[in-house]
């Protein structure tokens, strides 16, 4: 990074070419006390390819196979009313998509902030998460979490999430993605 790091260690662990450049450039380090190992939270995407069927995706969440799949992710308590508006265009419209959501866990409150809206016929959630004690906001860190993730952005036809950096998990997954940031009204 270029900004200041607060401690000087004896090796540094970078993902890409790019911060090796910053750290050196910025942060005096020497090449030699540098090394790249990619982005390893990104690795279960690879991990996973061939492991596992669109059917096995599909069952998981009891999805239509017959129907594409949008997957909104990342959503806090204030997004239902998009939701809520891709519902009703879905069964207005007579379109041929599900929703399945997968709420940004560290609101506790999250899950039933959308379960007026989950039918199981147009929207789906994900409600497997297990929190966590480790830090503040109790994230899941357990394998399945990841995997679950891994597939939905695998499987999906197309992610729509807010400014986050879910993005970057539709980027390496190679998936379609549409972002959106406004209010209600």
């Amino acid at each position: 990074s270029k900004f200041g790091l607060r401690e000087n260690v004896d090796h540094l662990i970078v993902w890409s070419d790019y911060m090796k450049y910053e750290a050196m450039r910025f942060q005096n380090y020497k090449e030699k006390n540098i090394t790249i190992v990619g982005v390893p939270q990104f690795d279960i995407y690879t991990s996973i390819k061939g492991r596992y069927t669109r059917k096995s995706f599909l069952d998981t969440f009891g999805l239509n196979p017959s129907k594409k799949v949008i997957l909104f992710g990342n959503t806090g308590i204030d997004d239902t009313y998009v939701i809520e508006m891709l519902k009703n265009w879905i069964i207005q419209e007579r379109k041929p998509y599900q929703i399945l959501v997968r709420p940004y866990f560290s609101h506790k409150e999250v899950v039933s902030a959308y379960s007026r809206l989950k039918d199981n016929k147009n929207i789906f959630i994900d409600t497997s998460f297990n929190r966590s004690n480790f830090k503040r906001g109790g994230w899941d860190f357990s394998k399945d979490h990841h995997v679950r993730l891994a597939l939905s952005m695998q499987f999906s036809d197309l992610v729509i999430t807010n400014i986050s950096t879910l993005i970057l998990d539709a980027i390496a997954s190679n998936n379609n993605i549409l972002c959106f940031a406004f209010d209600e009204d």
